[in-house]
């Protein structure tokens, strides 16, 4: 992950005037400087695009993921589920080179970040943990949130997680290996 407290260095780069013209405005809109526009840019893909494109990612507008989700039956949908499941450790093994808790953690903040797919919220007890991913694409997505990252704490922990869902939420509980 790429911290602005880090020890910075000074980088000419040449940009078209129209590119230049661009990232003025939007810094303007965002009353922000260019040079932390371009940084958070670049931070993005560091921490998210070079990865995702490894895994073949594709944008769509949230309107679009949430009529496909809620367009899929059930059964298909599970079916769908199978195919992924192990995408989660894949992702962590390439993103962190490692799959654990701390790294699945930093998962569900890139997703939150830069997906858009959810919020999260993590309330840590000592080892005990609570993840709570929230969404608005309804009860289908909810179930395969459960199903997708469900495996993985099962995988990393070697317990299954208690599970809570509704049509816009749900909550992990686990506990950490010692």
């Amino acid at each position: 992950m790429v911290e602005s407290s880090k020890k910075t260095i000074l980088k000419t780069i040449r940009i078209s005037e129209e590119l230049d013209d661009l990232l003025r405005k939007d810094a303007n809109i965002n009353r922000t400087s260019v040079n932390t526009l371009v940084f958070s840019i670049l931070t993005k893909y560091a921490e998210w695009d070079r990865y995702a494109q490894k895994f073949g990612f594709v944008s769509c507008s949230r309107r679009a993921y949430s009529a496909i989700i809620e367009s899929v039956e059930s059964e298909k949908l599970q079916s769908v589920m199978e195919k992924v499941l192990e995408v989660p450790i894949s992702m962590m093994m390439l993103w962190f080179g490692k799959a654990n808790t701390e790294t699945l953690l930093s998962l569900f903040s890139l997703i939150d970040r830069y997906c858009g797919l959810f919020k999260h919220e993590v309330e840590k007890d000592g080892r005990d943990y609570a993840v709570t991913l929230y969404h608005d694409f309804g009860t289908n997505f909810s179930i395969f949130l459960k199903r997708y990252f469900e495996k993985a704490i099962k995988s990393i922990e070697g317990i299954a997680p208690r599970v809570e869902l509704g049509d816009s939420f749900v909550t992990f509980n686990f506990r950490q290996h010692a």
